[in-house]
């Protein structure tokens, strides 16, 4: 899973491929929050959509609305890499260096995509924002 100048990506997110979708419980949004958890020491609250898009879309508006987040224009290891998914800005994952994002689908559970297939998946990317706690630590 390397890219084109042979570098993979980081060890720490193989370990998440695989995980499933759960319903309720573990979803995208669940996945990166234990993502954010157990490798950057976030915690984040993470409501279920329960596979509703609309939902998913109106809490991931709430949470990017909040001040914890901030819009960058390059992603750094960690960050939420925010995604549409058909017309609804719905789907999130989290960003892998040296190109990667790190996400939950319902066909395949944990995924850890390159950014230049996430197309070929149905997925867009919105935008990158940066946990101010994670931007805190990075000054």
């Amino acid at each position: 899973m390397a890219d084109s100048h042979g570098v993979g990506p980081s060890a720490w997110a193989v370990a998440y491929v695989g995980l499933p979708y759960v319903l309720g419980v573990g979803e995208c949004s669940h996945r990166a929050a234990l993502v954010w958890r157990q490798e950057f020491g976030l915690d984040i609250e993470v409501p279920a959509a329960f596979g509703d898009l609309n939902v998913a879309q109106t809490l991931l508006k709430a949470e990017l609305a909040k001040p914890d987040w901030v819009p960058v224009r390059r992603p750094a290891e960690g960050d939420a890499v925010i995604m549409w998914k058909g017309d609804r800005l719905a789907h999130v994952g989290v960003w892998v260096a040296p190109g990667h994002v790190l996400h939950c689908t319902r066909a395949e559970g944990m995924v850890l995509t390159p950014e230049a297939d996430l197309p070929a998946q149905g997925f867009r990317i919105f935008g990158y924002f940066r946990h101010r706690m994670e931007q805190a630590a990075a000054a």
